[in-house]
């Protein structure tokens, strides 16, 4: 099983969210002990680092997990995450429950139907919001994708060969 440091991300998950290394144990149900070797500097591995991320939901911790643990497939930016499918999918699963919380809390469906010019400020950030969750999601899913195509021998070319042609007779593309 993989593990990496996450002491300085782990601090400062905590310091923003003010809970207590004792806290941050019960929300995870793993020993004190175990956490505070984390916030330590002792490795932190793959099973573990997902608990931390669920008991924080935090956006920069998660960054940092996916960075770190997920990383080998190149992003446009040349950032990197790792092929693991099973912290993929819980990832996915994560960011997909956000982006819905989101979607419903900030009536992103009824903004949707605005023109642009009608959008108020709020509207705006409340799109950003969305955005920014559905990013995140599609980060993990096209990873995961990726990792599953990879797993029997296929480019992700490929199988946008093989879909074009079912797409285009749905009338999906043109």
């Amino acid at each position: 099983m993989k593990s990496m440091i996450l002491s300085k991300p782990l601090k400062k998950a905590a310091h923003d969210t003010g809970l207590t290394q004792k806290e941050i144990a019960k929300k995870t149900f793993l020993a004190y002990t175990t956490t505070n070797g984390h916030f330590n500097g002792y490795p932190v591995t793959t099973d573990n680092a997902v608990l931390y991320n669920v008991a924080f939901n935090n956006h920069d911790l998660a960054f940092t997990i996916s960075q770190e643990m997920l990383g080998l497939m190149g992003l446009v930016d040349g950032c990197q995450i790792k092929k693991d499918a099973l912290a993929l999918n819980a990832f996915q699963r994560r960011e997909a429950k956000q982006r819905k919380e989101v979607e419903a809390e900030r009536e992103i469906a009824c903004i949707l139907g605005t023109t642009v010019s009608e959008l108020t400020e709020k509207q705006k950030a409340d799109l950003l919001c969305h955005s920014v969750e559905f990013a995140d999601e599609i980060l993990f899913e096209m990873s995961q994708l990726c990792r599953e195509l990879e797993m029997i021998g296929m480019s992700f070319m490929d199988l946008m060969k093989q879909k074009i042609p079912y797409w285009k007779q749905q009338n999906w593309i043109e």
